[in-house]
């Protein structure tokens, strides 16, 4: 059923904006799906409601806000409370945050990044993909972490290999 509510929304487009955003003003209680809802239809007038939400004090909800804020590609505002989130409680919201960091695409996020390589696998795993799109500087801290030992140095090792055979067969 949500396949299909999501699928009948990207349909209508822009024009589907303004009602989902009406929606989302008159909740007093927002579920992660609201929050999954505005990155799958990529509404980015909507990054206050996700800002907002990623202060929250459900966690699956803050995940979900910072989830929507990595496929939108995340402001300033949103690059500070992602920042700011790689010391939360909860591994799932560290995961996305540091996603979200990823599509910012400031080389100012590689050292906060790379010492997610330490956290628990999920976000030391989402740190590592943000490190490889962050391009250069990015590869560079991988490199580092790389010549290691442990699983940091295991991991940035699978994602420098990674990052380097889609290079050789022309991807992104």
């Amino acid at each position: 059923q949500k396949v299909r509510i999501i699928e009948a929304l990207q349909h209508a487009g822009a024009a589907a904006g303004p009602a989902v955003l009406a929606h989302l003003d008159a909740q007093t209680h927002v579920p992660q799906e609201l929050a999954d809802l505005v990155g799958h239809l990529r509404l980015s007038s909507a990054m206050d409601h996700l800002i907002r939400w990623t202060g929250d004090s459900n966690p699956a909800l803050r995940a979900a806000a910072f989830r929507a804020i990595g496929i939108l590609g995340p402001d300033e505002r949103a690059y500070y409370h992602a920042l700011k989130a790689l010391g939360d409680d909860d591994a799932d919201v560290r995961a996305m945050a540091a996603r979200a960091l990823g599509r910012a695409g400031l080389g100012a996020a590689v050292p906060y990044l790379s010492a997610q390589l330490d956290n628990e696998w999920k976000v030391a795993v989402e740190a590592a993909l943000s490190l490889r799109a962050l391009g250069p500087l990015g590869f560079a801290a991988l490199e580092s972490r790389a010549a290691g030992e442990g699983d940091a140095a295991d991991l940035a090792k699978h994602v420098l290999w990674e990052g380097r055979l889609h290079a050789t067969a022309g991807n992104p």
